[in-house]
């Protein structure tokens, strides 16, 4: 996981971009885990999930959704 962080801080468009509700957001994949991801301001990443493929898709929506609401 670490060295997964590193590559995404070495370059941030290194996930796979994500589309529709999640657009905007980025996934890079370590194994079954997947690390939900976007730009930040100036030099900095701002992660919004890390999970298990099965849920992190429907987990991450909410996050977002719940954001947009507060």
């Amino acid at each position: 996981m670490r060295s997964a962080l590193d590559d995404i801080l070495k370059n941030p468009a290194a996930g796979k971009a994500l589309k529709e509700e999640l657009d905007g957001l980025r996934s890079y994949r370590v194994g079954r885990i997947r690390v939900i991801y976007r730009k930040g301001s100036r030099d900095t990443v701002d992660l919004v999930a890390i999970g298990p493929r099965s849920t992190i898709y429907e987990e991450t929506l909410r996050i977002v959704k719940r954001d947009q609401k507060g």
